[in-house]
């Protein structure tokens, strides 16, 4: 296996990662607004501070830096689910004839092992590599995942 059939099958397997990513930032995100909704409450100072006077605001510090974290969370969360819309975009570039799509989804996106591809489709275990190399390379001849793997290996340097 070369370095970009590597890199391909690396980029592809991020998939599992980011979702599980996702799933994390977007229960944060649910116990973050319902902790911010229920402090929210009792962030109005009802006792003064009506004036223009921003020593006197009756919006606490603590609520704006909950807000802050509200929203860097959730652009983090937005920038995972473009990831996986990338890469399930790069898997449907790939061809429904000789199972490539198939294969490769069952394999990145379900996270099935060859064996269970295999019982799947049904076919044999090396048929199920064979497809599996067939469409790395595939893949790899698109300009437009060349240009996506450039990026993400750009992205690994840093």
């Amino acid at each position: 296996m070369n370095n970009e059939q590597r890199l391909i099958r690396r980029y592809l397997a991020r998939y599992r990662n980011l979702k599980v990513k996702e799933e994390y930032l977007q229960r944060e995100l649910n116990e973050l607004r319902e902790d911010f909704g229920t402090s929210a409450l009792h962030a109005i100072d009802v006792n003064g501070g009506g004036g223009t006077s921003a020593a006197h605001s009756p919006v606490p510090t603590y609520l704006i830096k909950e807000q802050e974290l509200i929203e860097k969370i959730s652009k983090r969360k937005d920038m995972a689910g473009k990831a996986l819309a990338e890469i399930v975009g790069v898997i449907e570039m790939l061809s429904d004839k000789d199972y490539e799509n198939i294969v490769v989804s069952c394999k990145y996106i379900s996270r099935m092992t060859c064996d269970e591809i295999a019982e799947f489709i049904p076919c044999s275990r090396a048929t199920v590599f064979r497809i599996l190399d067939k469409a790395m390379d595939s893949l790899l001849e698109m300009p437009k995942v060349q240009e996506i793997l450039k990026k993400y290996e750009k992205s690994l340097k840093y």
